[in-house]
């Protein structure tokens, strides 16, 4: 049995100067995305999933003579999302929507690199013995 003291200890990037600078690499390139999702403009898709969400709120019927929608339903009530928040901090829904598409980006990120964690401890070398 191991005990703690042992217990060997892993890591994603070995802190070398080729794993420094590939996170440096990637924070660098999670910045510049947070950058563009705030600096670029609404697209007219968003803008129309939103107007369509605001209308279906106000009680609209969807696929009805109010809103015409060829896509399925889940983007629009996805779009719902952004609408409820913006509401509860009395803010833009489009604010909103960026603001739920970053949470989503850094959830991502540490949903996969809680994956690399867990993938790197299984397959740490066992000293061999003798």
């Amino acid at each position: 049995m191991i005990s703690l003291r042992q217990r060997p200890t892993t890591r994603i990037f070995p802190l070398t100067v080729l794993g420094l600078f590939t996170v440096a690499l990637v924070f660098l390139l999670l910045f510049h995305q947070v950058a563009l999702l705030f600096a670029v403009p609404t697209g007219h898709d968003q803008s129309w999933y939103l107007f369509a969400a605001q209308r279906l709120l106000s009680g609209a019927k969807l696929y009805g003579p109010q809103i015409a929608e060829t896509n399925p339903p889940l983007i629009v009530w996805f779009s719902l999302l952004p609408l409820l928040l913006a509401r509860l901090i009395h803010g833009s829904a489009t604010v909103a929507l960026r603001l739920l598409v970053l949470v989503m980006i850094f959830g991502s990120v540490a949903w996969c690199m809680r994956i690399l964690r867990l993938n790197a401890d299984r397959h740490v070398p066992q000293p061999h013995r003798r």
